[in-house]
């Protein structure tokens, strides 16, 4: 994981769509999605803690877990942002599939409708729409979360991105 606390923001913006983009599957994005976010959270995690070489990708804390610490500790966007609503969906649709091998197409929707128009939309026909929501809505996430991250560690690196952004 220690390539993945290094990468610059465009690198984990191409990590994260990479490992999204060859997945027609719904239920496997998700799953794989959760797992994206959940490293995001972690990094983040490391970037909080007080105690010397912080490891959450070898902690046993749960994901939910990880949430609530990130809810009580954790500077995420605005007090109005729905970033950890959002997550706490995520969850559920991952639940769903592992004890029941489906999404809840309510869940989903649920999901859909917290995140909004945040994400990028990606163009490949491949996908269905749902699809191609899902996966914007992870990067959107990760993105956000890994921004976080990286002004608490690498501010000179985000403010490098953004202003990069602002020029396309």
């Amino acid at each position: 994981m220690n390539t993945l606390r290094n990468l610059k923001m465009e690198d984990y913006q191409k990590f994260v769509l990479e490992h999204l983009s060859d997945i027609p599957n719904l239920e496997l994005l998700i799953l794989k999605g959760h797992i994206l976010v959940e490293y995001a959270i972690n990094l983040y995690l490391e970037s909080l803690s007080k105690a010397n070489q912080s490891d959450f990708f070898k902690e046993n804390f749960t994901f939910s877990n990880k949430l609530t610490i990130l809810k009580h500790f954790g500077n995420l966007g605005s007090k109005d942002d729905n970033l950890y609503q959002e997550i706490h969906l995520l969850n559920k649709l991952r639940n769903d599939i592992a004890h029941k091998l489906t999404y809840n197409e309510k869940h989903l929707q649920d999901f859909f409708s917290h995140i909004g128009n945040k994400y990028p939309m990606i163009n490949n026909d491949t996908y269905t729409l749902k699809t191609k929501k899902f996966i914007g809505a992870i990067s959107f996430i990760c993105g956000a979360i890994f921004s976080a991250y990286k002004f608490r560690t690498d501010k000179a690196d985000l403010d490098k991105f953004l202003s990069e952004s602002k020029k396309d």
